[in-house]
């Protein structure tokens, strides 16, 4: 299992994504956080950067702070 660190930025009016390292990113997300829907986006928009499935990617730590912890499993 690989750990993912994620800064994320809701209600961004410039969606991107910044990659600082190899494991650790800033994302800029135009969903606002209600109901957990800023970070199924962020899990949304990993999966897609790092080109694996959306599935293999875990929020494990951070469910409601701008600094989230993720998962990726082999």
């Amino acid at each position: 299992m690989t750990k993912l660190f994620v800064t994320a930025h809701p209600n961004s009016k410039n969606p991107r994504l910044i990659e600082l390292s190899q494991n650790s990113y800033q994302i800029y997300i135009a969903t606002s956080p209600i109901d957990g829907k800023a970070n199924q986006q962020i899990i949304n928009v990993l999966a897609k950067h790092l080109k694996v499935a959306k599935s293999r990617l875990q929020l494990v730590r951070g469910h409601k702070s701008k600094q989230k912890v993720l998962e990726l499993s082999d």
